[in-house]
């Protein structure tokens, strides 16, 4: 062996040696994580920010659900369901920050009356939308309630920029995860090794007893109950059971879940119960991608009015009828509209015209060169008589 290698050898020798003696301390990947020792050793922080981590990894999903909400006879006597959607069905589909949810729902006095659902289809990306109902509505200012969804709701995991907003001005208060267990101020507690059989490993709930969750730890650390205690005024409590679970990516996704609503008597000096209202999700599908581009595009309805809420332009969009040249056309200008803001729409028109200069430009040079060619071919003709 070369001598000069040995003054490198032997320190990396002994580093690798103590590598191998500590290695074992070393936690690299989420198998590691969800081993059996480690799940024994994890406290309530680390199992609440290892569900949040692997949250965090979702870019893309796309679900279909229905859900309704059933109010027992004490509550519907009490009027509590007044105001309430009763029936939703909803696709939503997302990859980064293009968003698009189709929902139809009614209320209680719509069902009631026999009335039609309320219908309608929205796509997001960013603070852009398109919104479409009753008329096709589209802009740079989304409402912040827009993308709100029962399914991503019911897991108590904060999706729209109202939701987001609202766990971070509750804090600790919210009713999101992982803000009401991070983010408060008093001690959690862990009760672990629990009874398999009954569906969870672990139970974690805060000092004050306001929430707590249940949890397997052996499928993806999923969340099969919660409990939140005083959620608003007037309800004592929402308990969510989830069930029906399919694994994807390290994370457990629950097809069926059910909420109850309890209800009290915010005016009573006693918290009475006065009806409660239980909500039912099933998912009927559930796709993780990658997702086509189809999937983001929402077209116009022919005699439907258009408004641009940056602009304030309202028009109404007609079906073109003049071929496909025209149609063609007519679908491509509507695209650009839809996805455009006005300092876009003012580029476009720039290029336009300059598009136009340059073809009326094109067209006179080919005729100038077109009229010099036939008379020069007049002249040689000429010349040789």
């Amino acid at each position: 062996m070369c001598t000069c290698l040995r003054p490198f050898l032997r320190p990396t020798a002994l580093w690798i040696f103590s590598f191998c003696l500590y290695f074992p301390q070393l936690n690299f990947t989420d198998s590691a994580v969800a081993s059996g020792a480690n799940k024994n050793q994890m406290s309530a922080r680390n199992i609440i920010e290892e569900i949040q981590s692997r949250r965090d990894r979702v870019q893309r999903l796309l679900v279909e659900y229905s859900s309704q909400m059933d109010f027992d006879s004490d509550a519907i006597a009490a009027g509590l369901s007044q105001g309430f959607v009763i029936k939703s069905s909803c696709k939503l589909v997302f990859n980064g920050e293009h968003r698009r949810l189709d929902k139809s729902s009614y209320t209680a006095e719509a069902l009631r009356a026999g009335t039609p659902t309320k219908e309608r289809n929205a796509f997001y990306q960013g603070k852009s939308y398109q919104e479409q109902s009753s008329i096709l509505s589209i802009g740079t200012g989304k409402s912040a309630t827009t993308e709100a969804n029962v399914y991503f709701n019911s897991l108590l995991w904060p999706f729209s920029d109202m939701e987001k907003r609202g766990v971070a001005e509750a804090k600790g208060n919210s009713h999101f995860l992982p803000s009401f267990f991070l983010e408060y101020a008093g001690e959690l507690s862990l009760r672990k090794n629990l009874n398999a059989n009954e569906g969870y490993t672990h139970e974690i709930s805060r000092r004050d007893g306001l929430r707590t969750i249940w949890i397997d730890a052996n499928n993806n650390f999923a969340i099969v109950k919660a409990e939140i205690l005083n959620p608003i005024p007037g309800t004592s409590s929402w308990l969510y059971t989830y069930d029906n679970f399919i694994a994807h990516d390290d994370i457990a996704w629950p097809q069926k879940v059910t909420c109850k609503h309890t209800f009290i008597d915010k005016n009573g000096a006693t918290d009475k119960v006065i009806g409660t209202a239980t909500i039912h999700i099933l998912v009927s599908r559930i796709e993780f991608g990658p997702f086509e581009e189809s999937n983001f595009i929402i077209e116009p309805i022919p005699g439907q009015m258009v408004c641009n809420t940056d602009t304030g332009e309202l028009y109404t969009y007609a079906a073109p009828t003049d071929g496909r040249i025209d149609a063609s056309l007519a679908k491509i200008k509507t695209h650009i509209l839809m996805n455009e803001n006005p300092g876009q729409r003012h580029g476009r028109s720039i290029r336009n015209w300059t598009s136009l200069t340059y073809l009326v430009l094109g067209n006179v040079v080919v005729m100038v060169i077109i009229l010099l060619v036939v008379i020069a071919k007049k002249s040689r003709a000429k010349d040789r008589h």
